[in-house]
């Protein structure tokens, strides 16, 4: 059960540093207006170009988006680890501890530096506080929400070397395993009151990318 796979990666990484990152007021990656692949069935191929394009097969498929909110708004969770996790599993194996701390650390500071302020800034011209020319703010804000996108793809990149680290067989039980040891790395514990609701969407998002699994 995911649960228990959450709750002893918890136990393990409780005293790690403070992993992954937290915010009150984040969005969802544009991936499902941009390049929706749904219908497709899932490919596990390697590679950067290979995580991107499962990334945008499974984002827009049924369910998917707003799981990943909650995941993000609820949860404090990054989607493009959350995915990661997924297709590593699904392309490599199961990560290992190291591989997934470097994982986890590299998107915090990209998203520090790079992701949360190209975010910030959409949201903020979507509706500015100062007296600013609309159509320009509206053109600038089109602008920005590319830049974000972009930013997000450089970090999938970025991490998806990562998953060479892997050790075999791929499948469900890696991509499972790797999603529950994110899970807990990032702090969450199954001893909390939304464990259950975080487990139901971290099983969502692997069925999206499996099938699901017979009752």
């Amino acid at each position: 059960m995911l649960t228990r796979r959450i709750a002893t990666f918890d136990e393990e990484t409780s005293a790690a540093p403070g992993f992954g990152q937290s915010s009150d007021d984040i969005l969802a990656p544009h991936w499902a207006s941009e390049d929706a692949l749904s219908g497709q069935d899932t490919e596990f191929s390697a590679g950067p170009d290979g995580f991107w394009a499962f990334s945008l097969a499974v984002y827009a498929r049924p369910g998917v988006a707003p799981a990943c909110l909650r995941l993000q708004d609820r949860d404090g969770l990054d989607v493009n680890m959350a995915l990661f996790a997924v297709w590593a599993g699904g392309a490599e194996g199961e990560l290992p501890m190291d591989g997934l701390a470097r994982a986890m650390e590299l998107s915090r500071i990209w998203r520090a530096e790079v992701v949360d302020p190209l975010r910030l800034a959409r949201r903020a011209l979507k509706a500015p506080e100062v007296p600013v020319d609309a159509a320009g703010a509206a053109a600038l804000r089109t602008r920005v929400k590319a830049d974000e996108l972009q930013a997000e793809k450089l970090q999938q990149f970025m991490l998806a070397p990562i998953a060479e680290t892997a050790a075999a067989p791929p499948g469900r039980g890696a991509a499972e395993a790797n999603l529950a040891a994110y899970i807990g790395a990032a702090g969450l514990s199954t001893s909390d009151a939304r464990s259950e609701e975080t487990a139901a969407d971290a099983v969502l998002l692997l069925d999206a990318a499996f099938g699901a699994e017979p009752g």
